[in-house]
Parts: C-alpha cells; structure tokens; sequence
C-alpha cells in the first residue's frame, strides 16, 4: 500500500509540474549585447536582465554581469566571475575608464563567484549613459584579469525591464 501511495505522490507531482511548466510563458527581447528574458506564470513574473561573455573556442560563459530585482527589494547587478580567482581584492567595475568600483564577493558557487552591487539612481545613470564598462578580477598570482562589456543599449533594456520586472 506504501508503495502505491508513494508512486500515486510522485505521478501527482510529475502531472502538476508539468502543468506549471505548461503555463509558463517566457519572452526575451535583446537591445545590442544585453537581453531581458522574462518568465511568467499564472502565479507570477520574474525578469532578469544580462550581457555575457562567452569564450569563443569553449562556448563556455566566463563571466556575466545581470541585473536582478528581488520581490520589494532594490534591482542589483550580479557579477558572476570564474572560479579561481582571489577573494581579498574583489572584483572592480569601472565605467568609461573612470575609477573603478571595488565589490566585495558574496559568496562562490559552482559555476563561479558572485558580487552584488545595488543600483542607484546614480549606477542607473551612468550605466546607461556609458559606452562600456570594466570588470576587473584578480587571478591567484595577483594578477589583474579586465573583462570588457559593451553600454550600448544598457538604457533601453533597464527600461524595458523596469516595466517588464514586478
């Protein structure tokens, strides 16, 4: 009788998330190398906003830079960085060639590590007025690594992603 019951549960949950996966409705618009994909559900709407740069010969990401607006929270910008790079310093982030920013890491998971900087109406601006921007890491051997990311375009998808994100 347990084992039916326990198969009857996992059919049930297997039915219903595939009802919900059905449900989901999901729209990405790209302004030059950034890209908003938002999903929606009948229960809710979760948006999120990238540019990432991939290695060409591996396909592989290497680093990212999103933005994200947690439910009544403030947007951020998540920087993803590879692994294997040094904590102590942070990462930098610099617009235009002006002085950077240092963040401090949030944490490491597998796929990288992770710095968060809240958006202020003044990050928004400048963000959006820039022509490119800088991410700095340094490597284990103290070494400097910059990762450049294209603005054009950062204005008009934090303007649609501000009306798309909850």
């Amino acid at each position: 009788m347990k084992k039916i019951l326990t198969a009857v549960a996992l059919a049930t949950l297997a039915i219903s998330t595939a009802t919900s996966v059905m449900a989901n409705t999901k729209t990405t618009k790209t302004f030059s190398k950034w890209r908003v994909d938002c999903v929606e559900t009948d229960k809710a709407k979760a948006c999120v906003m990238a540019q990432v740069l991939i290695n060409q010969k591996t396909k592989q990401r290497v680093i990212s830079m999103t933005v994200r607006k947690p439910k009544e929270e403030a947007a951020k910008v998540v920087l993803q960085v590879p692994l294997g790079v040094s904590l102590a310093p942070g990462v930098t982030l610099a617009i235009d060639g002006a002085k950077p920013l240092t963040i401090a890491y949030k944490a490491c998971v597998p796929k990288g590590c992770v710095a968060e900087l809240g958006l202020t109406d003044e990050w928004i601006k400048a963000l959006g007025g820039g022509t490119d921007s800088t991410i700095t890491v340094t490597s284990l051997k103290g070494e400097a690594a910059p990762f450049k990311f294209t603005l054009t375009g950062f204005a008009d998808a934090y303007a649609y992603f501000t009306s798309e994100a909850p």
